[in-house]
């Protein structure tokens, strides 16, 4: 999984301890501030790493387990952070399978789903 606050015009934004819920029952929470630009990338072990604006690696976290394996088939995947700064934060999350590719559908809080995307295997 990779994770990247992103800010337009205004570049302040920072995200505190992100966390992601999984079907409600694993929970992933990492205790870092991140600043606009910067990003998070956990390839399935316990090991985060934190990358700055311009990709070099600033950081590490680790986990206390590794993030769960999950089956194929329909999950539900939540993201949350605290935010700082003027104006609305954007995050991206992407998700990479180590199998084939599924159909995810995407959306937000008391919005409509936005368009359908695909987990793509990892190296592909």
């Amino acid at each position: 999984m990779t994770g990247e606050p992103q800010a337009g015009a205004d570049r302040s934004h920072v995200s505190y301890c992100p966390r992601l819920e999984i079907d409600g029952a694993a929970t992933i929470e990492l205790p870092v501030a991140l600043k606009a630009g910067e990003s998070l990338v956990c390839d399935g072990t316990r090991l985060v790493r934190v990358y700055d604006a311009k990709g070099r690696q600033t950081s590490t976290i680790t986990l206390a387990a590794p993030p769960p394996v999950v089956a194929a088939g329909r999950h539900t995947i939540s993201f949350d952070a605290a935010f700082t700064g003027d104006g609305t934060p954007r995050v991206d999350v992407t998700f990479k399978t180590r199998g084939e590719g599924e159909r995810v559908a995407t959306g937000r809080r008391a919005k409509a789903a936005g368009p359908s995307r695909v987990a793509r295997p990892i190296g592909r």
